[in-house]
């Protein structure tokens, strides 16, 4: 069993217990999101050596200075850690819009600080109160002027009931800066372009897919949207007028339940693969539940695409009962 030391207090670890967890269950208030070391929300530092595995995904400036993500963190030895001196950093912005693209997601709109900056694709973190957050996609492009953010209803969310039912136009939120390299670079504007997206996994694509039109993309690129039900899916209209505009842009709207003739009725994984025989040069983006984002990325790596050119953002639901 492994020890922890924080504020001043010792604390043992159970088999398989994060330092985060162990933290909370003490009755530690901590800022945290995902638990899953993805939108790293809890972000620590450690005094002395702390498991490599607990630094995946930060940058060498971070990793230098020993700080690690609790949530992901599991000591073999003795971990000596503190809270970030200055905390995160968070920024504040005014809600401008708020309605529903469907009966369950909130387009939420904020105004844009002038020192926030961002990738469209990449998501920031939206919190309720000083400990209390949760991570969203941003799908505008900094020339837009706004942020927008998809909150899908969550059962027992309660940040997304908090958007959903008590935000109103006016009210000033705080966010933290924005993070994820899941966001167009540019890098080959010839190369086919795969983005395949579930729910509000749309909300990233659609920040994309603009991006790219945007910075003179031009090689096919292939959107698809899914959902179990039809009355899951929104922007249909507006994703169909930006194909008819921009010729290399093909959407498609999938479900497997409801709506017209219009929809296609097989799995989104099988439509995606069937576009080519090899992926091999290919750059895809995969956003949305975690199985279908992590079933096709192992699928397009042995079909030939690269590790690196697959970017995968899986959309995971904080624990409802949650500290």
């Amino acid at each position: 069993m492994s020890k922890l030391v924080f504020e001043n207090c010792d604390y043992e670890l159970a088999a398989g217990q994060s330092v985060l967890d162990r933290l909370l269950t003490a009755g530690h208030e901590l800022p945290h999101s995902c638990k899953a070391g993805a939108c790293q929300t809890c972000m620590m530092q450690a005094e002395g050596p702390v498991p490599a595995k607990a630094q995946a995904g930060l940058k060498d400036t971070e990793k230098a200075q020993g700080f690690f993500l609790p949530c992901i963190c599991h000591p073999a030895e003795t971990l000596q850690a503190k809270r970030l001196a200055n905390g995160q950093q968070r920024h504040r912005g005014i809600v401008l819009e708020k309605n529903l693209l469907n009966h369950e997601v909130l387009r939420l709109r904020l105004s844009l600080p002038e020192d926030f900056s961002f990738r469209a694709g990449q998501y920031l973190t939206l919190w309720k109160s000083d400990t209390l957050g949760r991570s969203y996609s941003l799908a505008s492009l900094p020339g837009d002027g706004h942020l927008e953010l998809h909150i899908r209803r969550v059962a027992d969310g309660r940040v997304s009931a908090w958007a959903h039912d008590a935000l109103v136009a006016g009210d000033s939120v705080e966010f933290s800066p924005a993070i994820g390299s899941c966001f167009y670079a540019g890098e080959s504007r010839e190369q086919p372009l795969l983005l395949v997206g579930t729910s509000t996994g749309l909300a990233p694509l659609i920040g994309i897919a603009r991006d790219a039109i945007a910075q003179g993309h031009t090689g096919p690129l292939h959107l698809l949207h899914g959902t179990l039900h039809a009355d899951g899916l929104y922007y249909r209209q507006e994703l169909t007028a930006l194909a008819n505009s921009y010729p290399q842009l093909r959407y498609q709207a999938f479900a497997l339940e409801g709506g017209d003739d219009s929809l296609d009725r097989r799995p989104i994984e099988s439509a995606a693969l069937a576009l080519s025989n090899s992926f091999a040069g290919w750059r895809s983006y995969l956003c949305g539940a975690p199985a279908l984002v992590n079933g096709l990325r192992k699928k397009l790596f042995l079909a030939g695409a690269s590790l690196a050119q697959i970017h995968a953002d899986a959309f995971l639901t904080a624990p409802a009962k949650s500290p």
